[in-house]
């Protein structure tokens, strides 16, 4: 067992918890105790943990649903008499396992702990496979998408607004036939690369089709979609004297901004952003 490991345990009564701090301490185990939901979302804002614990009421599936919304931590349920069917609603839920109190020893809690732990690693690993680009390490259309749905319903409660950016690479077809599909990767690779470097770490960029790319800029003022998009073409330009032959690079970028407003629709914002990118593809072919 790994003496790195920290254990966060939520709402644990006192002989639960006195019962527990003597396993983990006989595993060398950190241990942390918290009662309330309060105290246990400052800990994980705070402070890095390999497994929670959660002490669960009977009525109490709520807050687990809730819980699993915001970390991707392995959670382990604890509780006496909560009934077969409610431990198979919260593992479907995706909790990793159930303790009844002072059932284990230390032996079976190292074993239980461990493969949580590792079931968690590899779920986590496969989901970021399923919601990442292969080529561009980008999110893929699956996974921006996702995060797309979440932002915007976050943004309807909160009224905190936000950028979509949609972004062409412009004339990949050509880059294809002229110069070959590995130079056309490469496009696209740097296409991301640029994507990367133009926004901040927490913002959300993704590959959404072949020369297709999706940024949301999160809490972005209204109106700074201008600085933003000549941002984007400084960076490219930058890359293209820099690193990228034997072609240069140019993208099509068009936004939208979303504030919360109800009555909307993501699909309308998704047209708006779209329209915006024609726009910019129509000045290109004037000039």
């Amino acid at each position: 067992m790994s003496d790195s490991y920290s254990i966060l345990v939520i709402g644990a009564d006192s002989k639960t918890s006195l019962f527990f701090q003597d396993l983990f301490s006989q595993l060398r185990l950190k241990s942390t105790d918290t009662q309330t939901s309060e105290e246990a979302l400052y800990r994980l804002e705070h402070e890095s943990f390999d497994l929670i614990f959660v002490s669960l009421e009977k009525d109490e599936l709520g807050s687990i649903k809730a819980l699993l919304e915001i970390v991707s931590i392995p959670i382990v349920l604890l509780g006496a008499d909560l009934g077969t069917d409610l431990i198979q609603e919260a593992i479907g839920l995706g909790v990793q396992d159930y303790l009844p109190p002072t059932d284990y020893d230390a032996a079976h809690l190292e074993l239980m702990i461990h493969s949580s732990i590792e079931r968690n690693r590899l779920k986590e690993s496969l989901k970021a496979l399923s919601f990442t680009d292969e080529l561009t390490n980008l999110y893929n259309r699956r996974g921006f998408f996702t995060l797309m749905e979440q932002q915007f319903s976050l943004s309807q409660r909160t009224k905190q607004g936000f950028y979509l950016f949609l972004i062409d690479l412009d004339d990949l077809k050509q880059i294809n036939d002229t110069h070959g599909h590995f130079t056309g990767d490469r496009a696209l690779v740097e296409t991301a690369r640029c994507l990367t470097l133009s926004f901040r770490h927490h913002d959300v960029v993704g590959r959404v089709g072949g020369d297709e790319f999706a940024v949301i800029a999160l809490g972005a003022a209204p109106g700074s979609d201008g600085p933003m998009k000549a941002h984007i073409h400084h960076t490219l330009e930058m890359l293209n004297q820099e690193t990228f032959q034997p072609c240069k690079l140019s993208l099509s970028v068009g936004s939208t901004y979303y504030r919360g407003e109800a009555g909307k629709k993501l699909n309308d914002l998704l047209i708006a952003a779209d329209e915006d990118l024609y726009r910019s593809k129509a000045k290109k072919a004037s000039r």
